[in-house]
């Protein structure tokens, strides 16, 4: 996706997965 374009785009997608975890974490403890 994202490799090869240097350590910026690996920021972003480093973002886009905490965003994941985050929102996945937040929906767990709704459901808990």
């Amino acid at each position: 996706m994202f490799f090869g374009m240097g350590s910026l785009s690996l920021g972003c997608l480093a973002g886009a997965v905490t965003d994941l975890l985050v929102s996945d974490l937040e929906y767990m403890a709704g459901q808990g």
